[in-house]
C-alpha cells in the first residue's frame, strides 16, 4: 500500500490567486519569447 506524506501545509499554502499569478508569469515569459517557455 502506498502511503503519502501529509500535505496539509502545502494545501494551505497553494491558493487559486497564487496559481493564477504564476500562470500569468509563465504567459509573460512565453509572450516575450515568441510563444515558447522551453528552457535552453
Amino acid at each position: 500500500m502506498l502511503v503519502l506524506p501529509r500535505n496539509e501545509g502545502l494545501r494551505k499554502a497553494v491558493t487559486l490567486e497564487g496559481v493564477r499569478e504564476h500562470l500569468q508569469a509563465f504567459q509573460a515569459i512565453s509572450d516575450a519569447n515568441g510563444g515558447n517557455r522551453v528552457a535552453g
